[in-house]
């Protein structure tokens, strides 16, 4: 198991921020996803689809309670084999089962604590009950609504009894039960809005969790729609190779596309070289197009979350001022736009239409697969060069 990712969405009841998050699982290869505070009563294929994919997964989740709590937790079913479940007060699911890579058995809860002191600490003891003398590994990862010391908080507001005492309880569970916490890395704190800023997303684990993984980090990314960010447990990474080159039916439609690769033919013509090395240079010359000119759509919304990262980090030294609280939310608001024009360019992506599963899931006829090449237009590959037979 690679990659565990932990993200307090606030509802994922738009299309933007299923996107956002399916972007997420597909760049950092995400094995185990808990997404927390859905606030949906009812997950259907159709969500759980749009932020993971159809196929590799299976899922358990809490519904919410009207628009309060919710969690979802979705893993690849290559790489973590569940087989039990731990509900407990309906603020932690807990999956017991077996990572696939070595066949050893763990534990790993989902956490979404409660806003509300009482329960939340009613919550710290079934935790204790449930899993705090288990002998197998486990780490508990998630959004506690509560920090361990005061300067994981800034400018909460909340009465110093108050604070302290739920302060006293969390740090108590954390010690019953012989916790070993996370030190995290690109983020000092997780949780924000225009003044506030704490760090209440965390992970731990017990000591037989780090005899599997003894060299695991935890990082914090940029919030995006959420005001939590996300928190991920990986461990080293994989080189995957380059990406693959795809052609994209949308570049037709753009007159710079048709000129570029005119000029590009008339040009190689006069060199005479292979055709294999004049299709290896004209896909070096679209990938810059590409990305330059047409689909760094992905690049700007890189570049205003770290504009976002920025103004959150003067936050963490000082309130800002009326013009950068001013230009906070405008970059707030172009995030949000450009997750909209990422998904419209998603769609466009889409290599099928999909129909009944079950239909796909039946093995192709050779009369089939003959009738599907010979009726391929112009934009389609016959193979995987990934070069269309317009070309």
């Amino acid at each position: 198991m690679v990659g565990l990712l932990s993200w307090n969405y606030l509802g994922l009841g738009t299309s933007a921020k299923r996107r956002a998050a399916h972007i997420l699982v597909k760049k950092h290869r995400i094995d185990v996803l808990c997404l927390l505070e859905t606030k949906v009563t009812t997950v259907d294929e159709s969500i759980i689809n749009a932020v993971w994919g159809r196929y590799n997964r299976s899922l358990e989740f809490i519904t919410a309670e009207g628009l309060l709590g919710g969690i979802i937790v979705v893993w690849r079913t290559d790489s973590f084999c569940a087989n039990f479940f731990i509900r407990s007060c309906d603020g932690v699911l807990s999956m017991k089962g077996n990572i696939c890579e070595g066949k050893k058995d763990c534990l790993v809860p989902a956490v979404y604590a409660y806003t509300n002191p009482a329960p939340r600490n009613n919550l710290w003891h079934q935790i204790e009950i449930d899993l705090g003398s288990s002998t197998l590994p486990w780490c508990l990862i998630g959004d506690f609504n509560e920090v361990l010391v005061p300067e994981e908080r800034i400018n909460a507001g909340r009465s110093l009894s108050t604070s302290s005492t739920g302060m006293r309880a969390l740090s108590r569970f954390v010690e019953t039960c012989n916790l070993i916490e996370f030190p995290l890395h690109g983020q000092k704190f997780i949780w924000s809005n225009s003044t506030c800023m704490s760090r209440i997303d965390r992970a731990f684990a017990n000591p037989h969790w780090f005899s599997i993984f003894p060299s695991i980090n935890l990082s914090g990314f940029c919030h995006g729609l959420s005001d939590h960010c996300p928190i991920l447990l990986s461990c080293a990474e994989t080189n995957w190779g380059p990406r693959p080159f795809r052609v994209l039916d949308c570049w037709w439609y753009s007159p710079n596309f048709f000129k570029l690769v005119t000029d590009f033919w008339q040009a190689s013509s006069l060199r005479s070289p292979a055709i294999t090395s004049a299709l290896k240079d004209l896909k070096n010359k679209l990938r810059h197009w590409n990305s330059t000119s047409f689909g760094n759509v992905e690049e700007k919304v890189l570049e205003i979350e770290s504009q976002i990262d920025k103004l959150e980090s003067l936050k963490e030294a000082r309130l800002l001022a009326d013009p950068e609280v001013s230009q906070a939310k405008s970059f707030c608001e172009q995030l949000v736009k450009f997750h909209r024009m990422q998904e419209c360019l998603w769609q466009k992506k889409s290599r099928v239409q999909w129909c009944n599963l079950a239909i796909l899931e039946a093995p192709f006829e050779i009369d089939e697969i003959t009738s599907a090449v010979w009726a391929c237009k112009g934009s389609k590959s016959s193979g995987p060069d990934a070069s269309p037979i317009m070309l």
